[in-house]
């Protein structure tokens, strides 16, 4: 009664715009639904993700991904998340590596973009009106399988990127429909990659209506 099996096959078609590549990824996947109590569920996934990128090559790669929500009692919840897989997105970045044996700097297509994500958030309700909220979220990223752009010689670099994102708020309902938010978030970026090691400080007015 706690316990559900389910099985899962997704597929996804990218279409490339610019110098990025069509792409499709097929998923075959795994998984188990937990309740642990009333309030705690755990929703795990895991299997095989085929990538096919056009003018690049085929791979079989792991995927897994894992959600764990809780209610800790009636003011306090809490989620969190773990996703391991290939992404099809922001494939094409400024590198720094070897092709045809020379150092180059050039616009390069990566076929395989491995993406750790975990994160963990939480909100608290101070009262029926007024609640607070935060999370932390960790995304790490290993580019493999590249090539120029520019002509089709294989790039030889293979560039990591890390980013760390954090953030805090509070939520205000004004009526049953109306909500506004007020947050703080930090963004710290180690990449290998030009350009993109950075730190940003955002803060965010919202108004958000519900139906």
């Amino acid at each position: 009664p706690q316990t559900v099996l389910t099985a899962d096959y997704r597929y996804a078609e990218t279409s490339g715009d610019g110098v990025s590549s069509d792409s499709r990824d097929q998923y075959v996947l795994g998984g188990v639904e937990h309740r642990f109590s009333p309030n705690t569920i755990l929703i795990a996934r895991a299997g095989a993700q085929f990538r096919e990128v056009d003018g690049g090559g085929e791979s079989t790669d792991p995927y897994a991904e894992v959600t764990l929500n809780t209610n800790v009692n009636e003011q306090f919840r809490v989620r969190s998340f773990l996703r391991y897989g290939i992404e099809y997105y922001d494939t094409v970045v400024l590198a720094s590596g070897f092709a045809g044996g020379l150092p180059v700097t050039g616009l390069t297509e990566f076929d395989a973009k491995a993406t750790l994500r975990i994160g963990v958030s939480g909100e608290y309700d101070i009262s029926q009106m007024l609640s607070v909220f935060g999370g932390v979220d960790y995304i790490m990223s290993d580019y493999d399988d590249g090539r120029l752009v520019t002509t089709p010689v294989p790039f030889g670099g293979n560039p990591s990127e890390d980013l760390i994102n954090a953030y805090i708020g509070l939520s205000v309902k004004f009526t049953e429909n109306l909500f506004g938010s007020v947050s703080y978030n930090y963004t710290d970026s180690s990449s290998d990659l030009p350009g993109r090691e950075y730190d940003r400080n955002r803060v965010s007015v919202g108004v958000r209506a519900e139906f």
